[in-house]
């Protein structure tokens, strides 16, 4: 090529640059690379990855194979290579480690790789951790040392995050800001906020290591990412390398700190990493250079190549090459590498020799002619005239590669007029470029740097406040810019002339009203033969307008920001074509997942799957039609549960109505929708009550008008004093039993309404229950054979006895015989069975009747509820008894229930009831005979119950058994006898007046005596619960009523 590339490798200090052809061969290196190495240019430039006199090993001291050298393998691959640890033998034998990068170059097609950009630095201070010892003191560059540097602090232990604060604000110097985090993920969140320009990161965290650290910090952070210095309790090599590997600048060992030697690392890495962000821009700009160059090789008109003297053949050619005669790149390829030799006149071809024996005799920058002649694709022999020079050498000095340029002389005069033309051409454009740049409003620069002399355009000193008849100088521009970006703006310039790089920056001018207004600049220098600066041309626009528009989008972007993640809402936005691009912290925590799960449609698994459908086609209309985005869906929170949301979205348009963005909130509404749930529920509630009211309200006028009809009708009869005897007997017995019927009527709702107040109480007895049902079935025989019905019993031999209310129980069994006769036919049959079941008396009644709807059979037991309510309905009553059976049963401690085969298939209820007695247990059971043995012989036994007729029960139970009872009805009279005389038991209703049975033992707890007291509660407080705080309160075993005789025997032989 036309270049010397090692011209454009900037000397950037602590990274050695070298450049590679594709072959692995060393083109060229910069003097840091000299120095790292350990080598003299003369002895890098030749060599290649294949064949080199040093030794590479890899961490483990293994050898460094040349295929796995990271400019073979980004040649291979295509890609960039970075952070790879390679060993480095000096010729002294010395070892040092190296941080390697490397980044393929492509030719202007971007297809074809003609080398490779290698950068490295020497990372041995960093890898040996057990010789610490260094330069004690660096300086930072100037940019750096002017401004604030912020130190973010990765550690779990307060004190060594003071000390490190210490050790750095020690240093007068600079200026230091802190910020600390004593997690990882916490030092991962608070990295994104504040951009430190070094981090301090302790290896052993609380929920992570430094390695871990690394690993996710890479993951979730930028390219340009500041340096980090790992800090560990103890030394570890492979620790150190693995740090390196994943981006750690150094690594230190806490016990060898020092104030300066912190000092040291940490300005050394900002320094490191600030250079090698610049090295990375300069890179960027080389390889733009060298693509414009390739551009500036084809565009020429003449004739550029490389010739290999090795070979003998050309390696390196421009296009025109081969089209200046009139040849395609396709027959070029037909003709072969011995392109030029081939169509080279035969008498050129052999002084060609002659030719490349004298340059391989030439000095550095001699340049040596040649003419001759080629033939064109016509046939025609067309001339050329050549100008070579040495363009590299191998290291014994022998010439490698000749650069040649050629132009086509084959018509001087025709060139002439050629060359004219292109004058004025070249006039008409300059002449048509400033009207286009005061157009566009841009002022063009000029400056001869030969004589120093600096021309502007009246636009451009416009720019700069300045008048048309103002001599520019370069000091006077200098004195034109603001004070902070002088400096900057200077560096540019000298920095693009001598890396002959573009000139491209941004600064400030302050006119001389004070105001100030940014301009953007953009220029090239260009050079001689020998490489020097001559002159500098380029263009100044005025951005003022931009970087105002750009600061104010900047602080409204933020604000909006703030707002998102201070509201309630989550705040979502997405592209006009639905991707979602931004998401708020606070939808993020509600979900746990990032903005990458969540684009490409990855929201959807957080939608609950039954309403996955309706929100995409609700978003996909939206995105169709432009109208607002409406729907409600649940949303999976990060544990899994689902929660009711209100999802919006509006498009924002630009001036043509085309959206460019979409701006939605999800509002979380659960609490709205538990609330409609609830409204629904309680108002379907309400309407089903209120409908349960009327039908009740209408049943209960026609059955209380039923039999007032005929007391009315016979009592106005017997007035008349008209009736014979036996009519009169009739009507008197009529009036009897529909007056009885309406008592029963009220009697029902007067219980009805003891039971929804909680005041219907029993007055319990040992009771025979094959007594209490033949007087139920007293009170209905009249009724069963007035429809011709028969009633049969079976009654069980010595079932035992329930404790309950007499006239209670009878109301159950004659309700649900009563109820059996009601809807049984004349003739048919009502059994009632009494048997026992396990330790629970078991009642059923079971008839011959109409049966039961399956559909009605749940809410046989509700009050008010009947399988036919309409002004039609066969049977009368308002629905009160079963619900009344019901209640009467669970207040005894029992239960009810109904099985129906369905309609006329006929009905059979039965009630369960606690037994109070149980057959004599065997002494196998207790180890004990309880009959013969009176196993509470002799003990003293407390009992408290307010209910007499329970008290009583149980005092003869115990008396029974050998015990000597003192009972009392209430705690305050229980502590008197206690103080009295110490029991050897205390048995304890719950449920009392003035002081419960929880106070009672808690009282007693607290005596000396009694602290050890085994005690019982003897309560109808039956639930676990209740259990569990009988034991919490100090209660030795919880017993539920009614009691089973043996079982609170066998309770209290197992306690005392």
């Amino acid at each position: 090529m036309s270049i010397n590339i090692g011209r454009a490798l900037s000397s950037t200090d602590a990274v050695g640059i070298v450049f590679q052809l594709a072959d692995g061969t060393i083109q060229s290196c910069n003097t840091n690379a000299e120095i790292i190495l350990d080598c003299t240019a003369e002895q890098l430039i030749g060599a290649s990855t294949f064949n080199h006199p040093w030794q590479t090993i890899h961490e483990d001291g293994s050898v460094f194979p040349p295929e796995d050298h990271p400019a073979i393998v980004s040649m291979r691959t295509g890609q960039p290579c970075t952070n790879v640890v390679m060993g480095y033998y000096r010729a002294n034998g010395e070892l040092v480690w190296l941080s390697i990068d490397s980044q393929p170059l492509f030719k202007a097609s971007n297809t074809e790789i003609y080398g490779v950009e290698v950068s490295f630095r020497d990372i041995t201070q960093q890898i040996q951790v057990f010789t610490p010892e260094g330069n004690s003191s660096i300086t930072l560059p100037q940019t750096i040392a002017q401004q604030e540097l912020t130190v973010m602090l990765v550690e779990d232990s307060p004190e060594d995050r003071e000390l490190y604060r210490r050790y750095l604000q020690s240093d007068r110097d600079y200026q230091y800001t802190f910020v600390e985090a004593d997690l990882g993920d916490e030092a991962l969140a608070i990295y994104q906020q504040h951009q430190p320009d070094v981090v301090l990161l302790d290896y052993l965290l609380p929920d992570m290591d430094g390695l871990d650290w690394l690993t996710q910090w890479q993951q979730k952070t930028k390219e340009d990412r500041p340096p980090v210095i790992m800090l560990t309790g103890q030394g570890n090599e492979t620790i150190a390398i693995e740090s390196i590997k994943l981006g750690a600048t150094d690594y230190l060992i806490k016990g060898q700190l020092t104030p300066e030697k912190l000092r040291l690392e940490v300005k050394r890495a900002i320094a490191q990493h600030r250079l090698h962000l610049e090295y990375q821009t300069a890179l960027i700009d080389l390889q733009r250079n060298q693509q414009f160059i390739q551009q500036i090789t084809n565009a020429v008109p003449g004739v550029i190549y490389i010739y290999d003297a090795i070979a003998g053949e050309n390696i390196y050619t421009n296009s025109q090459s081969y089209t200046l005669l009139g040849y395609t790149l396709q027959q070029k390829a037909e003709i072969g590498k011995d392109f030029a030799a081939r169509i080279m006149h035969p008498d050129d071809l052999a002084r060609l020799p002659q030719h490349i024996e004298r340059l391989k005799r030439a000095k550095w920058n001699e340049v040596f002619s040649f003419e001759y002649r080629m033939r064109h694709q016509n046939g025609e022999w067309r001339w050329f005239y050549s100008q070579d020079r040495v363009h590299k050498r191998n290291q014994d000095g022998s010439v490698l590669q000749i650069l040649g340029v050629a132009q086509d002389i084959s018509e001087q005069q025709a060139a002439l007029q050629e060359r004219q033309q292109i004058e004025s051409e070249l006039s008409n454009q300059e002449e048509r470029l400033n009207l286009a740049t005061n157009a566009a409003g841009l002022g063009m620069w000029f400056w001869d740097l030969t004589k120093d002399h600096l021309e502007w355009t009246d636009r451009c000193k416009s720019l700069f406040g300045l008048k048309p008849e103002v001599e520019m100088t370069y000091e006077l521009f200098l004195n034109t810019l603001h004070p902070d970006d002088r400096d900057r703006t200077n560096k540019a310039v000298q920095q693009a002339l001598a890396s002959k790089t573009e000139y491209n920056v941004k600064y400030r001018t302050v006119w001389s009203d004070g105001s100030v207004n940014w301009i953007a600049a953009k220029g090239r220098g260009f050079y001689n033969s020998e490489g020097e600066p001559i002159r500098m041309m380029g263009v100044a626009q005025d951005i003022n307008e931009q970087e105002q528009n750009k600061q104010a989008l900047e602080a409204r972007e933020s604000q909006l920001k703030l707002i998102t993640e201070v509201i309630p809402q989550q705040v979502w936005t997405a592209l006009p074509g639905g991707e979602i691009d931004y998401v708020n912290q606070r939808w993020q925590d509600y979900t746990g997942a990032t903005l990458e799960q969540v684009q490409n449609r990855g929201w959807e698994t957080v939608v609950h799957p039954e309403d996955l459908e309706q929100v995409n086609q609700a978003w996909d209309q939206a995105l169709e039609t432009g109208k607002d985005y409406n729907v409600k869906a649940r949303l999976r929170r990060a544990n899994g549960k689902y929660h009711w949301f209100l999802a919006r979205a509006k498009p924002l348009r630009n001036k043509q109505g085309k959206i460019i963005q979409w701006y939605g909130t999800n509002t979380n509404i659960s609490r709205i929708k538990q609330l409609e749930e609830r409204l629904k529920r309680q108002t379907e509630d309400l309407t089903q009550a209120n409908q349960l009211k009327d039908e009740f309200l209408a049943i209960v006028s026609h059955e209380l008008r039923t039999p007032l009809n005929p007391i009315l009708g016979w009592s106005q009869l017997l007035m008349a004093g008209r009736l014979k005897p036996e009519k009169t007997a009739e009507g008197i017995a009529i009036i009897e039993r529909n007056a009885k019927l309406q008592v029963q009527l009220i009697e029902d709702l007067l219980d009805v309404s003891s039971i929804l107040r909680g005041k219907l109480n029993l007055k319990a007895t040992p009771l025979n229950l094959e007594l209490v049902i033949r007087a139920a079935l007293t009170t209905v025989q009249l009724a069963a054979e007035a429809k011709s019905i028969q009633i049969e019993t079976s009654f069980a031999p010595n079932i035992g006895q329930v404790s309950g209310d007499a006239g209670r129980l009878q109301q159950v069994i004659w309700n649900l015989v009563a109820n059996g006769i009601k809807f049984t036919p004349d003739g048919g049959k009502v059994t009632v069975t009494l048997e026992r079941a396990g330790n629970r008396a078991l009642i059923q009644v079971k008839d011959t009747g109409i049966g039961i709807d399956p559909e009605f059979l749940p809410y046989v037991f509700e009050r008010f509820r009947q399988a036919e309510s309409s002004s039609t309905r066969k049977f009368g009553g308002l629905g009160l008894g079963l619900a009344i059976v019901r209640h009467l049963s669970e207040l005894h401690g029992g239960t009810v229930s109904v099985v129906s085969a369905g309609i006329g298939q006929g009905a059979t209820f039965t009630v369960k009831l606690p037994l109070v007695d149980t057959p004599i247990i065997k002494s196998a059971d207790l180890g004990i005979n309880l009959k013969e043995a009176n196993p509470l012989n002799g003990i003293q036994v407390l009992v408290v119950d307010d209910q007499v007729d329970s008290l009583n029960l149980l005092a003869f139970v115990l008396e029974q058994e050998g015990a000597n009872v003192t009972a009392v009805s209430s705690a305050d009279a229980a502590i008197a006898s206690f103080h009295q005389s110490t029991p050897d038991l205390l048995i304890s209703d719950i449920g009392m007046p003035n002081i419960n049975g929880y106070s009672l033992i808690a009282h007693i707890r607290e005596l000396t005596s009694g602290k050890d007291l085994p005690a019982i509660a003897l309560t109808a407080y039956a639930s676990e619960g209740d259990r569990q705080r009988a034991l919490e309160c100090g209660f030795t075993e919880h017993i539920a009523k009614p009691i089973n005789i043996a079982d609170l025997i066998t309770t209290i032989v197992q306690i005392i």
